[in-house]
């Protein structure tokens, strides 16, 4: 059950990522980087 909730959360900050990766200047984009 916990790896399948950490699978979904990897997988929702991976499409949040790739969202920012559209805008790499925003702020929170390195703090994401970080945390993956």
């Amino acid at each position: 059950m916990l790896r399948k909730q950490n699978m979904t959360a990897t997988t929702d900050t991976f499409l949040l990522l790739k969202n920012a990766s559209k805008a790499s200047k925003h702020p929170c984009y390195n703090d994401l980087r970080i945390i993956v």
